[in-house]
């Protein structure tokens, strides 16, 4: 992408207007209190390189800014990750590889550019065609390289749910922790309310065994069945890189993965409801606010 020049800020344009009027000696006026409120609310302009498969399905989006000349950034040739959304991703460690999705087939994209500033959407960029091309370097060439995207977007779907439910299972376990807190020291709450409370902890706590595994046999050297993320964890790392297919044992895991975290899902529902409804009984006792309170919570 070339582009001539860029528009400065709002700020960056009146510090050169003020710069202009001293090197003429002549007076700078103060800027109004609204000309500095738009600098302040002002955006920063942002390139959105969107690629689409052969079909028209967006795969994944690179952000830039924008400068004079000539732009480029680079794609990994993977989908987008499926994980909790995160403004600023974590670096990959030593044991630990980027958060990312999984590599694309080889075939026809398209790439089209957008510019962004403040709400306000421009296409830079009209859709442009290119290709991915398979390298020859497979022992074990796949005979069917749809059905292995279709898996790997099967697999991807499911770890989306997957992750999505271990964030919610940390939020639950920090509002269970202050509704705990909020029974025993707060004035005029029902104490018995705590038996409801110790009840969704021991749901709690199946509910990690069947996502997470059963920590407390591991740390004592029993035996422990594969856990839904640990079976799921597996397959997705065996395709992370792979292009050759995939195997029964890997479709088995996904399946068994699937249908174990209906089952948890179901208690994990429920744990949810039953908070909800605690939250509500403590609305009587009138505590203050929650972290994670419903959205309707009024000061008064």
């Amino acid at each position: 992408l070339y582009t001539k020049e860029t528009k400065s800020s709002l700020k960056d344009e009146r510090q050169k207007k003020e710069k202009e009027l001293e090197k003429d000696k002549k007076p700078v006026d103060y800027p109004s209190f609204e000309s500095l409120k738009e600098e302040e609310l002002e955006g920063k302009t942002q390139l959105i390189w969107i690629i689409r498969d052969a079909n028209g399905n967006e795969i994944k989006r690179l952000l830039t800014s924008p400068k004079a000349g000539i732009s480029r950034t680079s794609w990994n040739l993977r989908g987008e990750s499926t994980s909790p959304i995160t403004i600023k991703k974590s670096e990959p460690g030593r044991y630990s590889d980027p958060d990312d999705g999984f590599l694309v087939a080889a075939g026809n994209y398209t790439v089209e550019i957008m510019q962004e500033k403040d709400g306000a959407i421009e296409q830079i960029i009209e859709k442009t065609p290119f290709k991915v091309v398979e390298l020859n370097n497979l022992a074990l060439p796949t005979s069917n390289s749809a059905e292995l995207v279709q898996f790997k977007k099967e697999v991807a779907e499911l770890q989306r749910s997957i992750a999505g439910s271990s964030r919610i299972m940390g939020e639950m376990n920090e509002k269970l922790d202050l509704i705990e807190h909020a029974i025993r020291t707060y004035p005029g709450t029902d104490l018995r309310l705590l038996t409801e409370v110790e009840l969704l902890r021991n749901l709690y706590h199946d509910c990690t065994v069947k996502l997470w595994g059963d920590g407390i046999r591991a740390g004592n050297e029993f035996e422990t069945v594969p856990s839904i993320t640990n079976r799921i964890g597996i397959v997705e790392y065996q395709l992370s890189a792979n292009r050759s297919g995939m195997t029964k044992t890997q479709r088995a895991n996904k399946n068994i993965a699937e249908e174990e975290y209906k089952e948890f899902r179901t208690t994990l529902d429920d744990i949810i409801v039953r908070i909800t409804a605690l939250e509500t009984k403590l609305a009587d006792s009138k505590i203050p606010y929650i972290k994670g309170k419903d959205e309707n919570w009024k000061e008064n």
